[in-house]
């Protein structure tokens, strides 16, 4: 795999303060670098948070090397599947984007407001994740420039852990923790610490 830039957006100053329980979906997003030759490591690692989304667990790998996997706890509307993809890029999420009809192609209604996150990427690039208002965890991947945009509202109100090493080139981002230790074979051993709360 190529080098990858990554941006990491975390704790950004969002306008609306609005808490509240939401939908609590999940994800957990990994290069092949980070692949466990034994696929079962995957199903086990994405277990303990596949609970946040019962409803659909959807696993899509791109360009060979990145794997996006989302867990989604369906609530109201049209049945969402994630991640959203667009070309080469490629988004995932959990939360709700308030503002997504203004930063939505053309401010055209859509499914979920999910697909408000490439175009807001196409528009402000990779700070896009300062322009959302609302309480998110977001991952997008630009495959063709090899960028990694990663963005977490100011409160941090949705989860997400994450471990990159610089290094080899390792990355993994989750909705839990221990997501990623089981995933690298972590769980209680050296290393525990490189993994963080975003």
């Amino acid at each position: 795999m190529k080098n990858f830039t990554v941006v990491i957006f975390l704790f950004l100053q969002c306008s609306t303060l609005n808490i509240k329980l939401s939908a609590a979906c999940s994800f957990l997003v990994f290069n092949s670098l980070t692949m466990p030759k034994d696929d079962s490591v995957v199903a086990f690692a994405n277990s303990i948070q596949a609970r946040r989304g019962p409803d659909l667990t959807t696993r899509v790998t791109l360009g060979g090397n990145i794997t996006f996997i989302h867990n989604l706890l369906h609530m109201t509307g049209e049945m969402t599947p994630q991640p959203f993809v667009q070309a080469n890029i490629v988004a995932i999420y959990n939360g709700e984007i308030y503002n997504h009809r203004e930063l939505s192609s053309n401010n055209t209604a859509s499914t979920s407001d999910g697909h408000s996150l490439i175009p807001a990427y196409l528009r402000h690039g990779p700070s896009f994740p300062q322009v959302l208002d609302g309480e998110f965890a977001v991952v997008l991947f630009d495959l063709e420039k090899h960028l990694l945009v990663v963005g977490a509202d100011t409160f941090g109100t949705k989860p997400m852990h994450y471990y990159v090493n610089g290094d080899t080139g390792e990355f993994v981002f989750a909705s839990y923790r221990s997501a990623i230790t089981r995933l690298l074979g972590l769980e209680g051993g050296k290393g525990v610490e490189q993994v963080r709360r975003a």
